[in-house]
C-alpha cells in the first residue's frame, strides 16, 4: 500500500506498515518502559513463569533432583551426593543445594522447590541481556534492554524449559553474566583483577551446575577477542580464569572419585556413551539438530543476523562486542548440536548472546520503523498467550496428571508417617525406577540390591515394584501392607519371625 493510498482499512492497517516510524503514542510509551526496563523485565517474567508452579507433578529428571536434595535434609551430605543410596556423580550439585535451601523454607522439597532455581535464573538471563543489549546500543539503551530482556522470555527455549527444575537454565544465566561483566568491564577499561574475579564467580557457578562443558561457550570469545587484537595478556589472563573457575568443580570431582571408574565417569559427564546411543553419520551429516536449534531462537535469531553483518562491516576494532557474541553463539552452538550425546536444548546458552543482539537490533532500529515494535509486541503477545494456554489447560489439569499426583500422594502418606529407619526400595529387575513418584517420599529411599537377597539385615519397611512383587511375598519374608494400585508399588512389613532383624 502506497503511502498517499487510503482505503477502508487503512487506519486498522496503518501500523502494520513496516516502512514507516511508530506512532507517536507507541514510541512515548516505549521510551517510558525504557526507563523502567529492570523492573518491567522482572515483573514479566514472574507472571509468565511463577503462577501455578506447583500444579504439575514432578516430570522428566526432577524427581531425580528432587531425591538428591531430600537425601541432603535427610542428614546426608552436601557434596557427595545419592539417589536411593547410590552415588550420583551425573551433575555437580549447585542445583540439588539451591532446591535443599528453598525446600528448607517450604518445609520439604516439593514441585515449587525443584522449579523455582530455574524461574530465578531465567529471570537473571533475562536481565542480564537486556544490559548487555543496552551497553551495545547506548542511544536507545531502555528499549534495546527491553527487547533483549523479551528475548530471552518469549523464545521456545526457555517457554518450554523455564518451568523445569533442570540445569540448562541456570547454565545459560551463569555464562551470560560472565559475558556481560567482561564485556562491561572492557567497554569501560576496567578489565582488571576485580573484573576477572567477577567472571571467574559466573563461570565457577556455570560449572559446578552441568561441568565443564557449557563454559566454552563464553571462554571461546574471552580467549579469541584478545588474541585477534594481539592483546597477549588479556588472553593469558583469560585463559587463567577460566581454569580457575575450574577449581571447585575439580574438588567436587576428587572427593568423589572413589564413587565410580573412569569408564563410569566418562558416561555420567557424557563425554562417552554407549554405541546404541551415538547417531549414524547420516544424523550428523543432515544436520538434523541445527534446524531445530534455531527454531527454538526464533524469531530473535532473524534480528541478531543483520546486527552481526553491520558489525563485520565495521571490524573487530570498532564492533568487537557484536562480534564476541557472535563467537559467544554460533560456533560451539553448532557443535553442540552435531555433538553425539546432545540434545537441543544443550545449546541453550547460546540464545543469551541470540537475545543481546535482537534487543540491539529493536533499540538501534526503533524510530525508523515499526518492525522493531512489531516484534516487540508480538514476541511479547505470543509468551503471554503460549503461558496462558500452558497454565489454563496442561499444567496440573490433564487425567494422567491428576492420577499420577493422587498415587505419589497416597505412597507419601503411607511411606512417611513410618517410624524412624531405612524403608527398603526393592529393585531386583533391570534398574529403571520411577524417579518422579518416589521424590514424593519425604525421606530417603535405600536400593535393595538382588545379590542382598529379600531377607537384608536392616530395615522394618520395603517398597516393591509390580514386576517385583511376586518375589516379594514369595519369599515369606515380608507382609503385604498397603497397595498404590495393581499395577504400580506395594508396601510390606518385615515378617520378624521368618526374617529377624540383626542386632
Amino acid at each position: 500500500m502506497r503511502p498517499n493510498q487510503q482505503t477502508l482499512l487503512s487506519p486498522l492497517l496503518s501500523p502494520l506498515v513496516p516502512d514507516r516510524p511508530p506512532p507517536a503514542w507507541l514510541d512515548r510509551g516505549a521510551s517510558a518502559a525504557g526507563r523502567w526496563w529492570l523492573p518491567l523485565l522482572l515483573l514479566l517474567g514472574a507472571l509468565l513463569f511463577l503462577p501455578e508452579l506447583g500444579a504439575r507433578p514432578l516430570r522428566f529428571e526432577e524427581g531425580r533432583r528432587a531425591l538428591q536434595a531430600w537425601e541432603i535434609l535427610a542428614g546426608g551430605s552436601w557434596w557427595h551426593l545419592q539417589v536411593l543410596g547410590e552415588p550420583y556423580l551425573n551433575k555437580p550439585p549447585l542445583l540439588p543445594w539451591l532446591m535443599v535451601l528453598i525446600g528448607g523454607l517450604r518445609g520439604g522439597v516439593d514441585e515449587v522447590a525443584v522449579r523455582l532455581p530455574a524461574v530465578l535464573s531465567v529471570l537473571l538471563a533475562a536481565v542480564s541481556a537486556g544490559a548487555m543489549a543496552r551497553l551495545l546500543v547506548p542511544a536507545r539503551g531502555g528499549i534495546a534492554a527491553l527487547g533483549g530482556g523479551i528475548a530471552v522470555l518469549a523464545c521456545g527455549y526457555v517457554l518450554t524449559k523455564a518451568r523445569l527444575g533442570e540445569t540448562d537454565t541456570l547454565v545459560t544465566a551463569f555464562c551470560g553474566l560472565a559475558f556481560l561483566v567482561w564485556a562491561w568491564a572492557r567497554l569501560g577499561d576496567r578489565l582488571d583483577w576485580r573484573a576477572w574475579a567477577g567472571v571467574c564467580l559466573c563461570l565457577a557457578a556455570a560449572a559446578f551446575t552441568k561441568g565443564p562443558i557449557p563454559l566454552m561457550f563464553p571462554a571461546i570469545p574471552f580467549l579469541a577477542v584478545p588474541l585477534l587484537q594481539r592483546r597477549w595478556g588479556e588472553a593469558l589472563a583469560a585463559l587463567a580464569t577460566v581454569l580457575a573457575a575450574l577449581l571447585p568443580l575439580a574438588l567436587w570431582a576428587y572427593l568423589n572419585l572413589a564413587s565410580a571408574d573412569a569408564a563410569q565417569w566418562a558416561a555420567q559427564m557424557r563425554v562417552t556413551g554407549g554405541a546404541q546411543k551415538v547417531p549414524d553419520w547420516s544424523e550428523w551429516l543432515y544436520l538434523k539438530r541445527i534446524p531445530l536449534g534455531i527454531a527454538y531462537t526464533l524469531p530473535w535469531f532473524l534480528l541478531a543476523l543483520p546486527v552481526l553483518r553491520d558489525a563485520w562491516r565495521r571490524g573487530l576494532r570498532d564492533a568487537w562486542p557484536e562480534l564476541a557474541l557472535a563467537l559467544y553463539a554460533l560456533p560451539f552452538g553448532a557443535f553442540v548440536l552435531l555433538w553425539g550425546e546432545a540434545r537441543p536444548r544443550y545449546a541453550m546458552p547460546a540464545l543469551w548472546a541470540i537475545a543481546a543482539l535482537a534487543g540491539a537490533w529493536i533499540g538501534s532500529r526503533w524510530g525508523r520503523s515499526r518492525l522493531p515494535a512489531l516484534f516487540l509486541l508480538g514476541g511479547l503477545l505470543t509468551a503471554l498467550v503460549f503461558q496462558a494456554l500452558v497454565i489454563g489447560l496442561v499444567e496440573g489439569k490433564t487425567e494422567h496428571q491428576r492420577a499420577f499426583r493422587a498415587r505419589a500422594e497416597a505412597l507419601a502418606a503411607a511411606v512417611g508417617p513410618l517410624p524412624p529407619g531405612p524403608v527398603l526400595l526393592a529393585y531386583t529387575t533391570p534398574w529403571h525406577p520411577d524417579f518422579n513418584s518416589l521424590a514424593y517420599v519425604p525421606r530417603p529411599l535405600t536400593r535393595l540390591y538382588p545379590e542382598a537377597g529379600l531377607c537384608p539385615p536392616q530395615g522394618r519397611y520395603l517398597l516393591a515394584t509390580q514386576a517385583d512383587r511376586p518375589a516379594v511375598e514369595a519369599s515369606g519374608d515380608w507382609i503385604l501392607q498397603q497397595t498404590f494400585g495393581e499395577d504400580w508399588m506395594a508396601l510390606y512389613r518385615r515378617d520378624e519371625a521368618a526374617c529377624p532383624l540383626s542386632g
